[in-house]
Order: C-alpha cells, then structure tokens, then sequence
C-alpha cells in the first residue's frame, strides 16, 4: 500500500524528462549538457516516507 502511495504522489528521480528534450532540440550543447548534470531535490514528504518505512522493512515480525 506505501509503495502505490509512493508512485502516485512523488516523481521518479531517475526518470528524464522527456519534455525538455524536445523543447531543447534547437539549443546548444552546453544547455543540454546542464540538464543533465541537474540534480533530484527530494521532496520532504518524500523523505520522511523513505525514513520511516525503512524499520518496516527491516522487522523481523510476521504481522509487518
């Protein structure tokens, strides 16, 4: 259930965004190249999600 909840409410980082592609096709390499250097900001949503499902998947008990 956590992990839906995680897909339908926070991006994927690792997902390129294939919007700016097509827009940039016109514009010099150096732009292109600073797209893809730009980093993922997590969410803080989206961190304290990740922090607290974490002892979740680490228990040992059956009911988890």
């Amino acid at each position: 259930m956590l992990t839906r909840y995680a897909r339908s409410q926070f991006t994927d980082p690792n997902k390129k965004k294939t919007e700016d592609e097509n827009v940039n096709n016109g514009e010099d390499e150096e732009e292109d190249e600073d797209n893809e250097r730009r980093t993922y900001i997590m969410d803080s949503d989206h961190r304290l999600l990740l922090r607290c499902t974490k002892p979740l998947l680490q228990s040992r008990n059956s009911a988890v």
